[in-house]
């Protein structure tokens, strides 16, 4: 019985797929013949790694580079008009979506290239010029979830409906600065160069994040634009190439999820710390201010200012504040506190006097 009904309700998921499918399908435009064979033709020509493109992913890689180390979003959003990664990608879209094996191979090859090219000069530049320290648009992409997942599965969409649509082809340098393909890879170069490996991971799991998505989703806009392949042998290539490409977005899927529930988690905790040292204390003896907080693999190190007003509780106040963070948090938490020994003026009509808040 039981497997009946989940027999049925797989029937009914798939029904209610196809059903949802089949609605895009109607609305959307479908290209004609001749609109199909302008766009082959341009994604022949963008599979195809040649002087220009080789000249403007260094180009592009240069000022991501520069741009990163400045922490300049400016700089970083020209650096992404100027990449040419997203057309391979949309080749290799297309000869998915085809079942071409030619365009496939040769869109995957020029896409490995810009990769390797740009993670090179990345690294290279990073080696020898002076280090500098990671900033927060370097940093930033170090950790990728599942909402950097949704904009490229947007962004993919977007790329090869802009592309197979001449009418609305002035949204292509839009969708450009949403992929923001080569500055994850110039991060990646950033952390091989500097010996940082947990930058050089999660930059690159960010960017395979971009490539999968925007592969898979772009695929799924030609087939809704009607691109089908045009023999049977063909089409098995197309359910064998979706097939893994599904394979490969979820593989990114696990650790994005892992990387998501973290994220979220730690932001409870920090709320949680912030509530404790700012709420709970604001009527007693203490003011506190200047909170940062470290997360560490085991507990926190929680710095902040006190400025108290009744030095004979100073280790008594600490020590129950930092009781109250480990409860929080249920973990070691070390306090590295700057006390400052303070008193409250009140001016009035009658002069200048010293209090406690209590008073």
């Amino acid at each position: 019985m039981k497997m009946t009904m989940s027999m049925q309700e797989g029937v009914h998921a798939r029904s209610l797929t196809k059903r949802v499918w089949d609605k895009l399908n109607n609305w959307l435009p479908t290209l004609d013949r001749t609109e199909q064979a302008e766009v082959y033709g341009r994604m022949r020509n963008s599979a195809r790694a040649d002087v220009n493109f080789y000249v403007l992913i260094i180009l592009s890689t240069t000022i991501a580079y520069f741009g990163l180390l400045q922490n300049s979003a400016a700089v970083i959003i020209g650096a992404m008009l100027v990449a040419p990664l997203m057309s391979p990608m949309l080749a290799m879209a297309h000869g998915l979506v085809m079942g071409n094996p030619t365009m496939l191979r040769r869109a995957a090859t020029s896409t490995l290239a810009g990769i390797a090219v740009a993670v090179g000069i990345a690294a290279l530049l990073t080696f020898f010029l002076p280090t500098l320290p990671p900033r927060s648009e370097i940093l930033s992409r170090t950790a990728p979830t599942l909402l950097d997942l949704f904009v490229a599965l947007a962004s993919g969409a977007a790329a090869a409906y802009a592309l197979a649509r001449k009418e609305v082809a002035a949204a292509l340098p839009g969708v450009a600065i949403a992929a923001a393909l080569v500055p994850p890879l110039c991060v990646v170069g950033y952390g091989l160069g500097s010996g940082r490996m947990e930058i050089a991971s999660g930059a690159g799991l960010l960017f395979l994040t971009n490539l999968a998505t925007i592969n898979l989703t772009g695929a799924a806009m030609f087939i809704l634009l009607g691109f089908r392949p045009t023999r049977d042998e063909n089409e098995r290539r197309v359910r064998r190439g979706i097939t893994f490409a599904i394979v490969g977005l979820l593989l990114v899927l696990i650790p994005l999820g892992i990387s998501t529930v973290t994220l979220v988690q730690q932001a409870q905790r920090d709320s949680a710390i912030r509530t404790i040292l700012v709420e709970n204390f604001a009527d007693e003896v203490v003011e506190i201010e200047d909170i940062q907080l470290k997360p560490s693999p085991d507990g926190y190190t929680i710095r902040f200012t006190a400025y108290v007003y009744d030095e004979a509780n100073d280790d008594t106040l600490i020590t129950q504040i930092r009781e109250e963070l480990q409860e929080a948090v249920k973990a070691p938490v070390q306090l590295r506190v700057r006390v400052v020994s303070a008193f409250l003026a009140h001016v009035n009509e009658d002069g200048v006097r010293a209090s406690t808040p209590t008073e």
